[in-house]
Order: structure tokens, then sequence, then C-alpha cells
């Protein structure tokens, strides 16, 4: 059944994914580290709202859970719905800022989300041998 598009997560709401270290290069043409495509084609992709995690006064990056081979970037909700896709909460009993991007992923929002997003806990982070090229 598809979701619904829900007007109770703003436009500029940020929206963290998830990027396991299987996601991300270095891109030479940005001069920096950023998702792969992989990363945002999925048809119900997970998402946290941060304005919640922030309201129930949690830091951003408990976004990331227990999850020690994942990075944390960041785009506004705005983005996937000017690519006619849906942005729906969906809690879960242990995360009340989950929510889901739905709708199929075409190229054009993917090229714009990878090259978009900010790195909220960057691969640097993570991997203390991921080495960007000089």
């Amino acid at each position: 059944m598809p979701l619904i598009d829900d007007n109770s997560i703003a436009n500029d709401d940020l929206l963290l994914r998830r990027v396991h270290r299987s996601q991300w290069i270095y891109d030479d043409n940005l001069g920096r580290s950023r998702p792969t495509s992989q990363a945002f084609d999925t048809i119900e992709m997970s998402v946290d709202v941060a304005r919640i995690h922030t309201a129930a006064g949690r830091p951003i990056l408990s976004a990331l859970g227990a999850m020690p081979d994942f990075a944390l970037t960041s785009f506004q909700a705005g983005l996937p719905r000017a690519h006619n896709l849906a942005v729906c909460p969906d809690p879960e009993p242990a995360n009340d800022a989950h929510a889901v991007v739905f709708g199929k992923k075409g190229k054009p929002f993917i090229k714009e989300a990878y090259r978009t997003c900010v790195w909220v806990h960057s691969p640097d982070n993570v991997d203390p041998n991921w080495r960007q090229p000089a």
C-alpha cells in the first residue's frame, strides 16, 4: 500500500540517513567523500527526522544507534518532495523519529541527494583507516 506524504514533516526538516561503509566513496569531482547511489535507492528509504530527536533531548547522533560501521548524512525533506516522493512518519517502538521516504527513486533524485547531502557523522569519524586522496 503506498504511503501518503505527511506535511507534519516540514520541507525544511532535516532527514537523517544512515550510510554503511560499503556505500560511500571519495568523489574527485566534488572534492569530498559522498554516499553512493545505493544509499538512496530503496522504495521505502528509512530516515529519522532530526527535529524529533532534538525535541526529545537526544543528540542527533543518536540516530546512529549502536551501528559502528555507519556514517550519518542529512538532507531536507523538501528534496524528495521536489522529486514527487512522499515523506511519511513511521515511528517505531524504540525510535519515535523514524520516517520513510516512499516511492521509486529516479536518477535525478539520487544524484541530487548524494551531491547535496551533508555529513553529520562523516566516514572520517567511522573508519580511522579511511583516507581521502591528497
